[in-house]
């Protein structure tokens, strides 16, 4: 019997058991010792346990299986993630911090790469791919109408400051009239900065019906959109020598009626 407790002892002595989410583990204390400043290591140190540590694993309430993968990264300082599971990098990433091991470089952890050449699986694969797709895309479409509204809104502002007009134009073209001829060129971008800003900010993403957007980044202005148009006219363009060559025949003119909030 005292043989028994001695040898259980000496284990005792060389790794700590725990108990995490159900699954036991058995860690070295030498693993332990190499991260000193973790929350593992302080749960197994003197301060912790005490000078006659307790026999039965110290129980920590996390998910079993990702602590494997918190073990590899103590011995290794690397993860390779199985392609098919369900931890994530995020999701370790997450563990890791819990466990104390900060501001850790998300290039340790990789993800192993398995050819997939089942009907189901690649099923699967399009499924989560179309899924993550749709969520990017409205989040790209949300950010664009954010960073146009806000392009707009400044210009209105400096335009309405430097000019006291409510009535509030972006012209990217100079009208060139001859008798009943109507020709337009472009303008020197030197001195229509704000103008080339807000045309640029609406090619690829129309207010004309979606003002609502707009009115919010105007309101820290104290300005509120009464009227919005945008347009184009490259048919009376003269030439297409005329634009610079980085424009092409896209919007040219921004209209928007201002009015002041009180």
């Amino acid at each position: 019997m005292a043989n028994k407790r001695q040898k259980a002892n000496e284990v005792t002595a060389t790794s700590v058991h725990f108990n995490v989410g159900g699954t036991p583990y058995q860690v070295s204390r030498s693993l332990l010792e190499q991260h000193a400043n973790t929350m593992l290591a302080r749960m197994a140190s003197e301060t912790w346990q005490g000078e006659d540590p307790p026999e039965e694993a110290m129980f920590v309430e996390r998910d079993g299986a990702r602590f494997s993968y918190v073990l590899d990264f103590m011995r290794d300082g690397q993860v390779s993630l199985p392609a098919k599971g369900k931890i994530t990098e995020e999701s370790l990433l997450k563990e890791l911090t819990y466990f104390g091991f900060l501001n850790v470089d998300p290039s340790v952890i990789t993800t192993e790469f398995h050819y997939l050449d089942t009907p189901r699986d690649m099923a699967l694969i399009t499924h989560e791919y179309n899924e993550e797709l749709a969520n990017k895309t409205e989040q790209r479409n949300v950010l664009n109408l954010n960073i146009t509204c806000t392009t707009i809104a400044h210009a209105c502002c400096i335009r309405y400051i430097t000019t006291g007009n409510l009535n509030v134009i972006f012209d990217t073209l100079i009208e060139e009239r001859s008798g009943y001829n109507v020709n337009y060129k472009a303008r020197n971008k030197n001195g229509a900065a704000l103008d080339y800003a807000v045309v640029a900010a609406v090619q690829d993403r129309s207010l004309n019906c979606e003002t609502e957007a707009l009115k919010q980044s105007l309101a820290k202005y104290g300005l509120h959109c009464c009227y919005y148009n945008q347009r184009k006219r490259h048919k009376h363009l003269r030439s297409p020598s005329d634009y610079p060559s980085d424009y092409g025949y896209r919007v040219d003119l921004v209209t928007i009626t201002l009015a002041k909030v009180e």
